[in-house]
């Protein structure tokens, strides 16, 4: 049985929760097990991701399953031109650590200066088996669910 772990960045905005909601929905459907850790700022995300895959690399306990790939969700409240460099240092942090411990790993965020999401059925989808098929690809390759090996 597949795994993941959810990091939700938490917002007040109820179009991007709907998001999260049904991207819960159809990992349910899938019959895919979760876990979901929640942080209160975008930069807290990676930081939360690779905490997560640090406890999940030393745990020894036979009983404990590393989750098989990640999903991050965030919505990000753009007010000023930082805004976008932090934004651009959130997805270079995810993707770096997704290249160096070969995370099956799949986001989406959202600027609140951009229209509401149009279609969160269509985003659930998309990020939900973005995951699930970088799983299976890993799987086809022979790599372990957990990292790759590092330096």
């Amino acid at each position: 049985m597949k795994s993941v772990l959810i990091i939700d960045i938490k917002t007040d905005n109820s179009a991007f929760e709907s998001i999260v909601q049904k991207s819960i929905h159809i990992l349910d459907e899938q019959g895919v097990t979760y876990s979901k850790i929640c942080v209160n700022h975008i930069l807290e995300a990676p930081i939360a991701l690779r905490f997560a895959i640090e406890t999940f690399r030393s745990n020894h306990d036979k009983n404990s399953k590393r989750p098989d790939g990640y999903m991050v969700f965030g919505f990000v409240s753009k007010s000023e031109d930082l805004e976008t460099v932090v934004y651009e240092e959130f997805l270079r942090s995810l993707q770096d650590m997704a290249c160096y411990y070969g995370l099956a790993l799949s986001h989406h965020t959202h600027f609140e200066s951009q229209s509401s999401p149009k279609n969160s059925d269509s985003i659930a989808q998309q990020i939900v088996y973005s995951c699930l098929d970088l799983i299976q690809l890993k799987r086809q390759l022979g790599l372990q669910s957990s990292h790759i090996n590092t330096p």
